[in-house]
């Protein structure tokens, strides 16, 4: 943040005259209290009266002498206040002459008070770049005391209209060469106010707008507007106000001037009060009165906030904006992410009115993509609503962290002719639902949005299935690729942004402008339970039954099940099943537990294949697998059927079981095909209790049905379901009534 100490008004007099120091004292104690960076003093640094005892003759008037004294003694306090603050006034000392600088009691022109104004504060005079604390100030200061043929100005200002027009133009085109300026806060300074304050609107003739007034202020707020300066601050009137103005920019968007004004730092009439102006690196801008009752400074009136977070998410936009390498842009950007039971995602993405600003034309524009490793992978579908345009999508090359890094390609080259395309996909695995299946380093599920190119707006919709409802839905904003520090001010603006119908169980999220290179990352709690925390608590009691049975068989139970496994495989013949000629049978059958505590999935018995191959060692009993680990835990994490095989592969990664089969009386072989059953209590919308494998590392097993595309695998479903029930349930723990309600 950088600190702005407005002051004016000062209305210094030579010591051995009149006029009382300690509202000086008590002025630079506030102002070093309040830690200033930069102090702008808007003129009238002396008083330069009219001798009191002969006020109508012109030449009883405050000496040479006692002018130049006073702007040295005022000179001196400045420095010795920019000391106090800690304050290089070669860098953070900016002075700008009021009419009683430049005029005998503000109203006559004098030619010598001029000149040692310039003589002693010149070097404080003029506009330049300050930097600190990654925020740029660039301060423009303007003469508001231009002398017309009149030589009674009274108290009235105005503006060189040349004089003002060289020293933006020359001043921008040198601070253009800066990196800093593009994103810097833009601040003129004068003596003179260019709008009314009502406060001081009376019936005092002397004080009227007509005596007081900037006579081409109109000029001057246009002329700044077109300029992108951002405040304006003044004194003059002794009294302190904020306002703000709307001008058309000459890109014919509006611009919005904020003007403070100063009170008097010396008023015996008015409460003495200065100003203190908050720049941080957001982009916000506040200021704050403070007044004293001549000794003391407090805090006059709350802080004003000059731009609302609209305009402040605006300005950063166009800043960002700035530091992008390429020039793409779309009109809007649009996400609608369906999640489903199983965890999956239909992932849709949509640019309307898409186009390259660039010089020339190219041929394509980078993207990234996210997935889990083990998911489901389907290559993106483009349509382009553009029949001159073909856009297709290319995989470059894998990215780190589970990122994919492709490309859309233009043909022809994409330059400013807009096109608009749609992007889908399916993203298998990408959510959870239960709390206790989390990973330990993502407390939370979230879905993440990168602005990569200039957009006016982002659409995201985040629709989930019928038997889960999000917790505590927020959004977070945060620069880079969602690994940096969370930006407060762009996140506070963004949470206004954000609906969660629990209705229709749908998160919305529309923004203006995303900020370009910004991740928005909406986030959400789950509880334990996920999908399954509607079912009836004599449901959870009966599924915990059967897991804890599956982990705790003694060896007469486990022999009886690794039989009853066998005759699963005699039950149903997998080919005659689907009217195929007979094949081998040559596949294992696994049963595998799920141990709540440890959360992950034991084989707790098993059935060899026909070739009699058997695990003869407790390779196979040390198994474990986590949730969505290997085939049998994507069945348990999906809470659906799983395939993997060589010949149809459902995964983008072989997850076998080991790097080779787990037989122990041949050479090791690699699976060729598992099918992974979740068995589930209540069947239809319950908790797994088990999961029943099948695994072959032979080429001509009958399994290799369940590769066919026409293959809905229902049936083999159902009856496996069935025989788990009747067999294990029914007949090893003697639960009747628990397979009577699964059956029934």
């Amino acid at each position: 943040m950088v600190k702005i100490a407005h002051i004016s008004d000062l209305h210094f007099l030579p010591k051995e005259g009149y006029g009382s120091q300690f509202e000086y004292t008590a002025l630079q104690d506030s102002i070093v209290n309040n830690g200033a960076d930069i102090i702008v003093v808007t003129g009238d640094l002396i008083d330069n009266p009219l001798n009191l005892s002969s006020l109508m003759s012109r030449y009883n008037v405050m000496t040479n002498n006692a002018v130049k004294l006073a702007y040295k003694e005022c000179k001196e306090y400045l420095l010795g206040l920019c000391s106090a603050c800690s304050i290089d006034p070669q860098e953070g000392l900016f002075v700008v002459p009021g009419n009683h600088d430049y005029r005998f009691h503000g109203v006559f022109t004098s030619d010598y008070s001029a000149e040692q104004f310039n003589d002693i504060f010149g070097d404080f005079f003029r506009s330049d770049l300050y930097i600190n604390n990654d925020i740029c100030v660039a301060i423009c200061l303007l003469d508001s005391n231009v002398a017309s043929d009149w030589k009674i100005n009274a108290a009235t200002g105005q503006v060189g209209k040349n004089a003002v027009l060289t020293e933006l133009r020359d001043k921008y085109n040198e601070w253009d060469q800066s990196d800093e300026f593009s994103l810097s806060v833009k601040v003129a300074a004068l003596h003179h106010h260019v709008m009314p304050i009502a406060e001081t609107e009376g019936n005092n003739y002397v004080g009227s707008e007509e005596f007081m007034v900037l006579k081409n202020s109109g000029f001057l707020l246009k002329t700044l507007a077109s300029f992108n300066i951002d405040l304006i601050l003044h004194g003059h009137k002794h009294y302190p106000g904020i306002t703000r103005v709307g001008y058309l920019g000459e890109n014919g968007l509006p611009v919005n001037l904020g003007i403070i004004a100063a009170g008097s730092a010396n008023d015996s009439d008015k409460l003495n009060s200065y100003n203190m102006i908050y720049l941080d690196k957001e982009g916000g801008i506040s200021a704050k009165h403070y007044a004293s009752n001549n000794t003391l400074y407090d805090s006059w009136k709350p802080a004003f906030q000059l731009l609302s977070e609209q305009e402040i998410h605006n300005n950063r936009y166009v800043q960002y904006a700035k530091e992008l390498e390429h020039e793409f842009r779309c009109e809007s950007l649009t996400h609608s992410c369906n999640i489903l039971s199983n965890g999956d995602v239909e992932w849709d993405k949509s640019y309307r009115k898409l186009e390259c600003k660039s010089e020339n034309a190219v041929d394509h524009m980078p993207d990234e993509f996210w997935w889990p490793d083990t998911s489901l992978y389907l290559e993106p579908k483009i349509e382009s609503k553009n029949e001159d345009h073909l856009v297709a999508f290319s995989i470059d090359e894998e990215a780190p962290d589970g990122k994919i890094a492709g490309r859309y390609i233009f043909t022809p080259p994409l330059s400013d002719s807009k096109i608009s395309m749609d992007l889908h996909w399916l993203i298998g695995n990408a959510f959870y639902f239960d709390a206790r299946d989390m990973p330990p380093d993502q407390p939370l599920e979230f879905v993440a949005f990168t602005a990569k190119i200039k957009a006016d707006r982002l659409n995201v919709c985040v629709k989930f299935p019928e038997n889960f409802q999000p917790n505590n839905v927020i959004v977070e904003a945060m620069k880079a690729e969602g690994e940096g520090d969370i930006d407060h001010r762009e996140t506070k603006y963004a949470r206004n942004q954000l609906i969660y119908n629990k209705n229709t169980n749908v998160i919305t999220f529309a923004i203006d402008k995303p900020l370009p290179s910004f991740t928005y990352k909406i986030k959400w709690d789950l509880q334990d339970g996920g999908l399954t925390r509607n079912m009836k608590g004599s449901q959870v009691a009966e599924a915990r039954t059967i897991r804890e049975a599956t982990l705790s068989l003694n060896d007469e139970e486990k022999n009886q099940v690794e039989t009853q496994l066998g005759q699963l495989r005699d039950i149903f013949n997998v080919p005659k099943l689907y009217g195929q000629e007979e094949l081998r049978h040559n596949y294992e059958i696994s049963l595998l537990g799920f141990d709540d505590i440890n959360r992950n999935l034991n084989v707790v018995a098993m059935s060899a294949c026909q070739d009699g191959l058997y695990p003869e060692d407790d390779e196979v009993w040390d198994l474990k697998f986590a949730n969505g680990e290997g085939v049998a835990g994507q069945a348990l994490r999906r809470k659906e059927p799983v395939l993997y095989s060589e010949q149809l592969p459902d995964l983008r990664t072989p997850p076998v079981y080991k790097e080779a089969g787990v037989c122990t009386n041949t050479q090791k072989k690699k699976y060729k095909l598992i099918y992974s059953i979740p068995i589930m209590y209540p069947p239809d919308e319950g908790m797994v209790v088990g999961i029943i494998s099948f695994a072959t590392c032979s080429n001509d097993c009958g399994l290799y049905v369940m590769t066919e595309e026409y293959n809905d695998r229902k049936s083999f479903v159902e009856q496996t379901l069935i025989q788990f029930y009747k067999a294990f349930v029914g007949n090893v723990m003697h639960r009747n009534d628990i397979v009577n309600k699964a059956l029934n």
